[in-house]
């Protein structure tokens, strides 16, 4: 389990976090892409997808509130990191290993940024 790799190897939160990134970058997806796909004409695959999600998407989020983000904030950093990695299972083209991990370490230093624009900022503004 890489959640578990990740806590047992330590770190600070943010370290934590780019290191998950980094495993991930590591991926070639093959193995996502194919359970993906069973998982459109497979109930058990599709539950077993649909947990999987859940799990890492807590996870990501329980890092983001580690490293000092309230927790709306987490939530959208943790989807938005997942949303990324899902879409290059699906629609991204073939990368060398180390492209994946040059974006993935953008995508970290992006995302952890600490308050460009709050998220509570955009609500209003966009309500305004």
């Amino acid at each position: 389990n890489v959640m578990q790799q990740i806590e047992t190897i330590g770190g600070t939160p943010s370290q934590q976090l780019l290191h998950l990134l980094e495993i991930a970058a590591k991926d070639d997806n093959r193995l996502e892409k194919a359970m993906r796909i069973w998982a459109i004409h497979d109930v058990r695959a599709m539950a077993s997808i649909e947990q999987v999600d859940k799990q890492r998407l807590e996870y990501l989020q329980h890092l983001f509130i580690k490293i000092g983000f309230s927790q709306p904030d987490a939530a959208l950093r943790a989807q938005v990191t997942y949303s990324i990695k899902l879409g290059w299972v699906t629609i991204a083209p073939p990368l060398k290993r180390s492209e994946r991990l040059a974006q993935m370490r953008f995508i970290y230093e992006t995302l952890t940024q600490i308050n460009p624009v709050s998220r509570s900022k955009i609500v209003k503004s966009s309500l305004d």
